[in-house]
């Protein structure tokens, strides 16, 4: 199928994008910067896809009559004897005298020579002849054929006595042209016929045409178009045998075009350059594939492989959590939080001790511990050794070793870890939030009773038992003044210092027990907090797993998207 020049124009632009983002993985820098520059060619050539003159070339090897059928084209002789080319790799470039040549045509580095006609037939052509291919050496052939760009269409001239030439094939094959654009020409056939007996031509006819055909078809012409003409007829209408088929093919040359119908005749030239051009991205294709195909199976290969994921990430966190743990909780101060009386005391003077000593009042943290630790190392290798695998198989595969550079775009190691220690330290942070320390609010309450009773009996021991029964028995202000009394004259006797004395001793013994046994019970909460840990550290190494296998597909998504796009731009049918 061949792409109109809007769509041509869309392409090209889509290959200068994939250029300026240096998306490609396969391309070494020599070949983008020949796409670049050729695509950029073929976008000024597009741009002159605009005028309106249509560029005619005559093709064929020497003494085919390229001359005559120009001027029986023309209606006139403008391919004089004294056109000769001077040197045999020039072209002969004629137009009429009003009509100036395009300026892509003046800027040619190919010699060419310009002739002017007054031919009114042929104003609207530009008929270029181009030197006989067959005595082109092989350097003025590339030249010709670089020429060939300039032309629309292509009037391919052969005689009876040379339609089989291998080298008329061989340099068709080289022509990079759209091949619906092509015409060929089977001049002086009129050999064929005898004036006595002009029956018996047309059976010689028809065979040469078969094999001309059957010819055409082994090199890349799956429909070619051929005309059977005698030039020497001129354009005698009326004069023309009735075998010759010249007038079919002027008024084929010559019908009308509009403007739309020129710019798609240039534009399917180009398209044949640009799909020439794509087949550089062929290479690109290929190399996307095979790094789409190495997501897949390493996305794949992940799933497969979770049991064994999940207990890299248990065991490693297991042996740091049980062995650092421990120590680290048992150099962390008590708080005081959950203790009331001497124990809260204790527990402070306790704290400062430890700061005093220890010159450290950072708070703990989990994430850093376990980095301390080595306890990470096993998750980080893990990632690289991912990382490290793709890369390897996509360079086993036949990806320059650039690969690794471009791979980085879709998965990279170093920047997973890093997402992967704040994901880690967010976890940690909300699970301290929702687990350490609990507030012991039972505890608490012991304490509260125990203190309580320890002053009923304070308070028992130095009031007496007459003043006291004698207010529950009759609760009266009177009653509760003589208690206070009592109260007072009893503190400041020996009996009332004995009970004060008596009663701190106990005090300091209740803070001493309960800041003991809340240290138990820390050392108990420890070890179900450090449990738990282990299994919320776990969870999250296993989400990482997910974590990775999306990231594996949705990079294969992108990938395919890419290949998409590539191919689009790639079509398959390269030979028209």
């Amino acid at each position: 199928m061949v792409r109109s020049a809007r769509e041509l124009q869309s392409d090209l632009n889509c290959i200068q994008v994939l250029i300026h983002e240096d998306a490609f993985i396969s391309l070494s820098g020599e070949e983008k910067k020949r796409l670049s520059e050729d695509s950029q060619e073929l976008v000024r050539k597009l741009g002159r896809v605009a005028e309106s003159s249509l560029v005619v070339g005559l093709l064929g090897g020497t003494g085919v009559g390229k001359s005559s059928l120009m001027n029986a084209l023309a209606c006139s002789p403008i391919a004089a004897t004294s056109h000769r080319r001077p040197h045999t790799e020039q072209v002969l470039i004629y137009h009429h005298a009003a009509v100036p040549l395009p300026d892509a045509l003046n800027n040619s580095p190919y010699p060419w020579r310009e002739i002017t006609h007054e031919a009114e037939a042929v104003r609207h052509l530009l008929l270029c002849d181009l030197p006989d291919f067959d005595s082109l050496l092989t350097g003025h052939r590339e030249r010709v054929v670089q020429f060939l760009e300039h032309l629309d269409i292509l009037v391919w001239t052969t005689t009876p006595e040379k339609y089989a030439d291998e080298r008329f094939y061989a340099f068709l094959r080289e022509v990079p042209k759209a091949r619906q654009n092509f015409y060929f020409i089977l001049n002086k056939v009129d050999l064929l016929f005898r004036p006595e007996e002009p029956e018996t031509g047309y059976a010689p006819l028809a065979s040469l045409i078969t094999r001309f055909s059957h010819h055409l078809r082994q090199n890349g012409m799956l429909e070619p178009v051929i005309y059977a003409v005698s030039a020497r007829e001129g354009c005698d209408s009326k004069a023309a045998s009735p075998w010759n088929q010249f007038w079919n093919f002027r008024n084929q040359i010559f019908r009308l075009r509009d403007a739309r119908e020129v710019r798609e005749i240039k534009a399917a030239n180009l398209d044949v350059e640009a799909k020439q051009l794509a087949k550089v991205l062929e290479k690109e294709v290929l190399g996307l594939n095979i790094l789409h195909r190495v997501l897949t199976d390493s996305a794949y290969e992940l799933e497969n492989q979770r049991s064994e994921w999940g207990q890299i990430g248990h065991a490693a966190f297991h042996r740091t959590l049980e062995r650092s743990l421990d120590e680290e909780f048992e150099h962390q101060p008590v708080p005081a939080r959950a203790l009331v009386g001497f124990g809260s005391a204790i527990a402070r003077v306790a704290r400062d001790w430890k700061r005093l000593t220890t010159r450290s009042d950072e708070p703990l943290n989990i994430v850093e511990l376990l980095q301390n630790q080595g306890a990470l190392e096993t998750q980080q290798h893990e990632l690289q050794r991912l990382e490290n695998k793709i890369i390897y198989q996509s360079m086993h595969q036949g990806l320059p070793p650039s690969i690794a550079d471009h791979f980085r775009s879709f998965f990279d190691a170093n920047a997973e870890w890093s997402r992967f220690l704040q994901r880690l330290q967010n976890g940690v942070t909300q699970f301290l939030e929702n687990h350490w320390p609990p507030p012991f609010s039972g505890f608490r309450a012991v304490q509260y009773a125990f203190y309580l009773a320890l002053l009923v009996l304070l308070l028992i021991a130095i009031s007496g038992d007459a003043p006291l029964r004698n207010l529950f028995e009759r609760p009266s202000w009177f009653n509760l003044a003589a208690l206070l009394l009592a109260l007072i004259r009893t503190l400041f006797s020996p009996q009332g210092f004995a009970a004060l004395g008596s009663y701190v001793l106990l005090q300091v013994f209740l803070g001493f027990r309960f800041y003991g046994r809340y240290k138990k019970l820390l050392q108990q909460h420890a070890q179900k907090f450090i449990e738990s840990l282990k299994l919320e550290l776990g969870m999250i190494w296993e989400e990482e797993l997910n974590i990775l296998i999306t990231h594996l597909t949705e990079a294969a998504q992108q990938v395919e998207g890419r290949i998409e796009a590539l191919s689009a731009l790639c079509p398959s049918d390269t030979k028209d």
